[in-house]
């Protein structure tokens, strides 16, 4: 009887071990940027993935209002492509969601696999320095 129980005992902890792997932590990151003529461009990486897909929503706030700020999620191993065509004034050629300028982005919620690095880029537009807050979510 007794080795009944600490067999059950293992079994139980070894059940909920495997359980706990399960449960993730959602993302919730702000990160702020102040982005200057000088040093246009800044980025956010997710680089953990997650284990499980999820859905992604991300939102761009630029003070002062009426300042332009261009934003893409990619994959993070488009990167490098993604802000280079950026750089030149142009969409990246693969994205999950892209805005070629604005002070208040929110893009629409988009499901990324599990295991998936991705990268948030942000591109100055304007002429002027810019405070930037990026918010990114999953759930």
């Amino acid at each position: 009887m007794r080795l009944f129980c600490g067999l059950l005992g293992v079994a139980l902890f070894g059940f909920l071990g495997i359980a706990g792997c399960q449960f993730e932590k959602n993302i919730d990151d702000t990160k702020k940027w102040t982005l200057k003529p000088t040093q246009p461009i800044a980025y956010y990486h997710n680089d953990t993935g997650t284990n499980q897909k999820r859905k992604i929503k991300i939102t761009m706030k630029a003070f002062p209002s009426g300042s332009s700020v261009a934003v893409a999620a990619v994959l993070k191993d488009d990167f490098e492509a993604a802000k280079d065509a950026m750089k030149k004034g142009g969409e990246p050629p693969k994205y999950f969601a892209s805005h070629a300028g604005g002070d208040n982005i929110q893009f629409e919620e988009f499901t990324i696999d599990g295991h998936t690095p991705f990268s948030v880029i942000l591109l100055l537009r304007s002429d002027e320095t810019v405070e930037v807050e990026l918010k990114v979510k999953s759930r």
